[in-house]
């Protein structure tokens, strides 16, 4: 079936994000020790993997069922924009904290400590300065992504730049707040009278190896925000900025495009037929040149380290049109709505049918979808006796009164009998 362009391109934002990911999240039952692991829960949803997440999305385009204002899958994607942006700036956040704290672990431990040749066959038994080889690697290699390196290096002339006042401004244009927010900070706990203490008030007993062991678990944790989270944040934002950009101006009555210039054969005003995006990255050119970088696991754009294959290399005319009235009024997603539409136009009336569905919410989603439809139907649950009284139920015929769907948990052993 072939999903609205606002589904899809929910879907696609999903899918591209659980790629970067190596699709390597599961739902967890203990609490979440810092705020990356909870901004990568959150995509998750009510789903418990990243695989059922994925499913779920392929039947509607809403993974949360507590959310209230996704009436349809055009607000969808405006409020996915909206988290996903909240989620860049909380992970810029995380950066200037963790950096602060750092510079602070760094500055504790003397220089003499660490190995002044740090090669491959160095006799230097020190341990190798970490956090200046991370710092180093961020200005002069950067993090993998145009958008994040820019972001990586402001953080870190702000974080070196202290105690003097420096004026952040990101890739995308925002201010960040002068002042760093301290939540969820280790380099600033609460004392006694609620003042504040610093760590080298607060850990005056550490010996040196155990404030490098600190440190160096500092640096680890910085190295996942940055490579990982950051640039994995500007890419998933950017493709499905890119993805509505496209799909909106494909739509557009008056002709209006989306201007690219491909970074290959530096051509501009490209025809929608010959524009293609990276669902690794988010970057755009024309189709020709990025299916051949792709072929090398390249991208064109000077900065960008996304290794991409040929699967990525999005065409822009194969993303759809908005619909605009996909954006009115409530919608369930349309292959739920299809359901419905099977069992009120096509299926003869008399026929009784069989609908099985893998996960729980996804059951109570389709149950509220046909009684809304004012669809009757049956589900077995209860003890033996009354699932078989259930299934009797339903195989009667009894006319307008009797449940016309059976709603069947692929999971269930009660299925099978069915």
């Amino acid at each position: 079936m072939k999903l609205p362009a606002a589904e899809r391109a929910i879907y696609l934002e999903l899918e591209h994000y659980l790629q970067a990911l190596d699709y390597n999240l599961k739902r967890s039952k203990h609490k979440m020790d810092n705020d990356r692991d909870r901004r990568q829960q959150e995509a998750l949803g009510d789903s418990e993997t990243a695989e059922e997440a994925l499913i779920k999305r392929c039947s509607h385009f809403e993974l949360d069922s507590s959310r209230t204002n996704e009436e349809n899958a055009v607000q969808a994607c405006d409020v996915i924009v909206e988290e996903r942006k909240k989620q860049l700036h909380s992970c810029r956040e995380d950066i200037r904290r963790s950096l602060k704290d750092a510079l602070t672990r760094y500055k504790q431990i003397s220089s003499k400590e660490w190995q002044v040749d740090a090669g491959a066959r160095s006799s230097d038994k020190r341990p190798k300065n970490l956090f200046m080889e991370f710092v180093d690697q961020c200005r002069t290699g950067g993090v993998g992504d145009p958008d994040a390196n820019h972001d990586i290096k402001v953080l870190l002339d702000e974080a070196f730049a202290a105690p003097r006042s420096f004026k952040v401004v990101y890739a995308d244009g925002s201010v960040a707040d002068p002042k760093i927010s301290t939540k969820e900070s280790s380099s600033v706990k609460k004392g006694k009278g609620g003042k504040a203490k610093a760590i080298e008030e607060e850990e005056p007993s550490l010996d040196t190896t155990e404030r490098i062991e600190q440190l160096k678990n500092k640096v680890i944790y910085l190295r996942g925000l940055a490579r990982k989270e950051l640039a994995g944040r500007h890419r998933s934002l950017r493709y499905f900025t890119v993805v509505r950009d496209l799909q909106k101006s494909a739509a557009s009555l008056d002709g209006a495009t989306v201007e690219v210039t491909c970074p290959g054969c530096k051509r501009s005003n490209l025809d929608t037929s010959e524009i293609a995006v990276l669902s690794s990255c988010g970057h755009k050119g024309c189709y020709d040149c990025l299916r051949e970088a792709a072929r090398l696991t390249q991208c064109l754009t000077e900065g960008c380290q996304a290794a991409t294959r040929a699967l990525a290399v999005v065409k822009a005319d194969s993303l759809g049109a908005e619909d605009k009235r996909d954006g009115v009024g409530r919608h369930h997603g349309k292959k739920l709505e299809k359901i419905v539409e099977l069992i009120t136009k096509h299926i003869p009336k008399g026929e009784k049918i069989l609908l099985f569905i893998q996960f729980g919410d996804l059951m109570t989603r389709v149950q509220k979808l046909l009684s809304f439809n004012n669809i009757k139907w049956a589900k077995i649950e209860g003890n033996s006796n009354k699932q078989s009284a259930i299934v009797q139920d339903f195989q009667k015929d009894q006319g307008d009164n009797s449940p016309k769907v059976m709603l069947l948990n692929v999971t269930a052993e009660s299925s099978s009998g069915s």
